[in-house]
């Protein structure tokens, strides 16, 4: 299961579905225009407010199952999958590294192209390189932890997306946080972050979760 893009198209649906409520609101205002000042008017707006509304809150219910799915999944691929041991030869060389003063940059190199079939050994060579001072240097893909840091991102991200009520609203947000605002809501810019058009499942996984390594990540989470 491709869980990186169906978060993707999640937050595209999501997004793209709002934006057509409120479409369908403002198509109901227009009608309604002509009859303004009339007995009704006023019970006929806050009627299309109120289906407006309700269509969001069962919009978001529905996505928030939606995201609690493909997140779960995220989590149980990302702690279950299977990790081998090192051979005696790849410890051996391991061991020799660490007892080193100073290694190369080139060294360790070598030493990544030689230890490449195993996960275990590269996450260490990570170490290794860090410690040398080779901060730029990585051998290995992210590790479980920071997958999980990644995961809990994109959860966060997602809480956020589904407790937006208007797409395209940064202003709005910004405008209800202000101190001078006469509905000021210290909670305003809640979703700010999210509210934004996302064009593909990198971008995605980038801006929701700090994902750096989609590869790595990628090979993790999903099946």
């Amino acid at each position: 299961m491709d869980r990186t893009r169906i978060y993707f198209e999640h937050a595209r649906d999501y997004r793209a579905k709002l934006r057509g409520i409120w479409e369908e609101y403002g198509k109901a205002e227009k009608e309604l225009e002509p009859y303004k000042g009339s007995a009704g008017y006023n019970n006929d707006v806050a009627e299309a407010a109120k289906t407006r509304d309700a269509a969001i809150t069962s919009l978001q219910n529905e996505y928030r199952e939606k995201f609690d799915v493909v997140l779960k999944g995220m989590r149980q691929s990302a702690t279950s999958r299977p990790m081998t041991a090192p051979t005696p030869e790849q410890l051996a060389l391991l061991q020799a590294l660490k007892m080193r003063e100073t290694i190369s940059r080139d060294e360790l190199e070598q030493a990544g192209r030689t230890l490449k079939d195993s996960s275990v050994c590269l996450s260490v060579l990570d170490e290794i390189a860090m410690r040398q001072g080779y901060a730029g240097l990585r051998f290995g893909g992210e590790s479980t932890a920071a997958i999980l840091a990644h995961v809990d991102e994109l959860t966060a991200s997602a809480k956020k997306l589904c407790a937006l009520n208007k797409p395209d609203s940064r202003r709005e947000m910004v405008a209800r946080k202000s101190i001078y605002s006469v509905d000021r809501d210290d909670n305003a810019m809640y979703s700010f972050s999210v509210d934004r058009d996302i064009d593909s499942m990198t971008d995605c996984m980038r801006l929701f979760g700090s994902v750096g390594d989609i590869e790595s990540f990628a090979e993790a989470v999903n099946e």
